[in-house]
């Protein structure tokens, strides 16, 4: 003991220092994630009720429509959803900025949010149709809310067998962040 303790004297101001460097170095790190995450979360989320329309900047959205196929069921095998999964069809009317241009180009990304017993889990949209259901052929690509005409975007789903219940469509923007919309 006495052997560590002539070391530990002898290197006091190394330790210090490592110690004190090794601290810094962390909080360094992660300050910046940190940071990103506060910028990229939505914390100021607006609930929208089925039927209203929500604004998003100058941007407006709101529920057209949402059909949910359960791939168990007689309707979901018709459609071609795997065994096991559900797909849900979400229709989003979005009337862009009204006096946007061409120059204002404003992504948005829709998610679908729902309970889950592990806590909240969240999906990405897709606009490519994992099913034989029927869409429409001239579906927009992305979520643009910066221009251009009123349009219906449709976004499909692929989650756990029962996983949508109870969910919402989250409605972001990084111009907007950290506010958004909780379409219901």
């Amino acid at each position: 003991m006495s052997r560590f303790r002539g070391w530990a004297r002898r290197n006091l101001w190394t330790i210090v220092a490592l110690v004190v460097l090794g601290t810094a170095s962390v909080v360094y790190a992660f300050a910046f994630d940190w940071r990103e995450y506060q910028e990229r979360t939505p914390t100021q989320p607006v609930d929208v009720p089925r039927g209203e329309v929500g604004t998003l900047g100058a941007a407006r959205f709101q529920v057209e429509e949402i059909v949910y196929l359960e791939g168990d069921s007689d309707e979901g095998r018709r459609y071609g959803v795997a065994e096991g999964t559900d797909v849900l069809i979400a229709g989003v009317r979005v009337t862009p900025d009204p006096e946007g241009t061409e120059d204002d180009y404003v992504i948005c990304d829709i998610y679908l949010h729902a309970p889950s017993p592990d806590g909240e889990r969240e999906w990405w949209g897709s606009t490519s149709n994992p099913t034989s259901y029927p869409g429409d052929e001239m579906n927009p690509f992305s979520c643009q809310m910066g221009y251009g005409p009123e349009y219906v975007i449709q976004l499909y789903y692929t989650v756990p067998a029962g996983g949508a219940v109870g969910g919402y469509l989250q409605v972001t923007s990084p111009e907007e962040l950290p506010r958004a919309l909780r379409l219901y």
